[in-house]
């Protein structure tokens, strides 16, 4: 990669950064502590991703037992935790975005958006979709009201 690569000391987002710390703090001499840091985090935002995913398909007045599909499923329990890919981390304050949307907390939902986008960029790719709540009058057409209503 050569001079680019060594002129940058990480390609991971700030908040992705700060998780590392924690995990560095806590297990300063023991690769095996910074490990079990790490989990946990990701575990704590699985149990937010959990409670906030209930309480936006309770909303949605959706079948409750649906959010275990997610907690649940194989992939997640593997890839996430068990590899330590901080997509929960991500995928937490994206559903915590989105429960504020839902509550019409604008502010707050759009500093979740920007510490879910600060764990991964990936978020990015959400972000016309929170244009439509964001930004109404971008999308003040008939066609675009009447999509809004059938989307959400």
């Amino acid at each position: 990669m050569g001079e680019l690569n060594a002129s940058h000391y990480t390609n991971y987002p700030p908040f992705s950064q700060l998780c590392y710390v924690i995990a560095a703090i806590f297990g300063s001499k023991s690769i095996l502590i910074s490990v079990i840091s790490m989990r946990i985090q990701i575990i704590l935002a699985d149990i937010g991703i959990l409670y906030f995913g209930k309480k936006i398909i309770k909303q949605l007045q959706l079948p409750v037992k649906n959010i275990f599909l997610y907690i649940l499923n194989p992939f997640v329990i593997i890839e996430l935790t068990g590899n330590l890919h901080f997509e929960a981390v991500m995928t937490f304050f994206l559903v915590l975005s989105l429960y504020f949307l839902f509550k019409k907390k604008w502010i707050i939902a759009a500093v979740a958006l920007g510490l879910s986008i600060s764990v991964k960029l990936i978020t990015l790719l959400f972000l016309p979709v929170f244009a439509l709540f964001f930004i109404p009058h971008l999308f003040s057409s008939k066609k675009w009201v009447q999509t809004k209503k059938k989307i959400f």
